[in-house]
């Protein structure tokens, strides 16, 4: 806990530069991301996320580009505040790692139990899923699980009065 929350903050170098310098590699790496998501026309989820923005209608696919932006602008203030971090307050470095792992880790988790829905013939594209292994987290990469949805009964509901129509068969 020591090493999570310092008793005195004094702006040095950990003493494995390793870290250091890897902060930096992750500070370019999530301002990159973060500025794609944000200034990209399909927000990255098309380009990188493979998902099929043109099966959608204009409004939704309007929506997942917005999410996708929000999403980005967050990634963009956990950059910002690493990169305060790594300037101003390096003893807070093992903390902030910690923060931004726990972010990958339960994001990948929702991402198992809410998973992306495709259409039959549609994928993504790769997903990073963080591995424990003896030495701390190795990430394996892999495809979209393709899954049908579920209808809910207020779903059959409105499909059968006609307010709901989806592009999918069920």
């Amino acid at each position: 806990m020591k090493k999570l929350i310092p008793k005195t903050i004094e702006n040095k170098i950990p003493s494995n530069k390793f870290v250091y310098y890897f902060c930096w590699l992750l500070i370019g790496f999530n301002l990159f991301r973060s500025l794609e998501h944000i200034f990209s026309k399909d927000g990255g989820a098309e380009s990188i996320a493979g998902i099929p923005l043109s099966s959608y209608s204009p409004e939704a696919a309007n929506n997942i580009v917005s999410m996708f932006a929000q999403w980005g602008f967050s990634q963009l203030v956990l950059a910002c505040i690493l990169l305060m971090v790594v300037l101003k307050i390096r003893e807070l470095i093992p903390l902030m790692l910690l923060i931004i792992a726990l972010e990958n880790i339960f994001r990948a988790g929702i991402g198992f139990y809410k998973p992306l829905t495709w259409q039959s013939g549609q994928h993504g594209g790769t997903v990073g899923k963080p591995l424990p292994t003896r030495r701390g987290l190795a990430v394996q990469r892999h495809s979209f699980i393709v899954k049908q949805p579920r209808e809910n009964r207020v779903l059959r509901r409105l499909k059968g009065q006609g307010l709901f129509q989806t592009s999918f068969n069920v």
